[in-house]
């Protein structure tokens, strides 16, 4: 099985759990993460989170994990992880330069992107701010599930208030707020949201988001390609396509096409 280091962790017994088993990744995990993705406009980005993790990881520390109560840096990690390895890992961004205005695309690997990881005292610290003692402690799945659906400032203040504990945070001056969100911040995991990078055309310094959910919105054409082309030529069923583990099925692809006089792309960072 596939392993991964949590770049928070989960509270347990001796310490902190973070070394993470993922499921064999078989066809079957492609089609169930695809399904996810068709069922987008039923259910919060959490929610799919969850339905992801739920369908990919084995264990955290050698036991079964709630994904709710992964932080939401290792929930960023697992799913960019996940998706890079389900392929393909580099993937092309664009748009249009500011300073020139030319459009530009440039290729991003997923699996190299930096993070964070979390800081001392996590997943929770003290700070006293006002004269009062406040525990603080790194959003999880769970808060993010509790605040889907209201508006972008409601959600900030619901979330701010879920993390920190022992003060009535609607009380707190600007200066006082500011210095819990950024002790916050210094405690959490993160992994990078943008990327650095130049404009091929005139130089400029530009930089690009990267949604960490990219593995949220799989095609479901591809899987479904590839099911009829070994079907087709081997007359097995659905399910014994979908039983393969990816790379075996790649495998089958490939020599498919070399019967077929064609050659197939690698995928970038994909098993197999």
């Amino acid at each position: 099985m596939s392993e991964l280091t949590l770049i928070g962790g989960v509270p347990g017994e001796g310490g902190l759990r973070q070394d993470v088993v993922l499921r064999p990744m078989t066809g079957r995990t492609e089609m169930a993460l695809v399904d996810l993705g068709d069922a987008a406009s039923n259910l919060s980005q959490p929610a799919r989170v969850n339905r992801f993790l739920a369908e990919t990881v084995e264990s955290v520390g050698g036991a079964p994990v709630d994904p709710g109560a992964l932080s939401v840096g290792d929930r960023q990690y697992l799913v960019r992880q996940i998706g890079a390895r389900l392929g393909p890992d580099t993937v092309w961004l664009g748009g249009t330069c500011q300073a020139c205005d030319g459009p530009f695309e440039v290729p991003v690997t997923q699996s190299d992107l930096p993070v964070k990881p979390a800081g001392p005292g996590y997943p929770q610290t003290r700070l006293s701010v006002e004269g009062t003692a406040c525990v603080l402690r790194s959003p999880t799945g769970a808060d993010q599930e509790a605040i889907a659906g209201l508006p972008p400032g409601a959600a900030a203040d619901a979330l701010f208030a879920l993390l920190v504990e022992q003060v009535e945070t609607g009380a707190l001056g600007v200066e006082a707020k500011q210095q819990l969100e950024a002790a916050i911040e210094d405690l959490s995991p993160e992994v990078a949201l943008e990327v650095a990078t130049s404009c091929p055309e005139c130089g400029a310094a530009l930089r690009i988001e990267i949604d960490p959910y990219l593995a949220l919105s799989r095609p479901s054409s591809d899987i479904l390609d590839e099911i009829h082309l070994i079907a087709s030529q081997y007359h097995w069923s659905e399910a014994e396509i979908l039983a393969l583990p990816r790379a075996r099925r790649q495998a089958y692809l490939a020599r498919i096409d070399r019967a077929r006089g064609m050659v197939r792309a690698p995928e970038f960072g994909a098993e197999g």
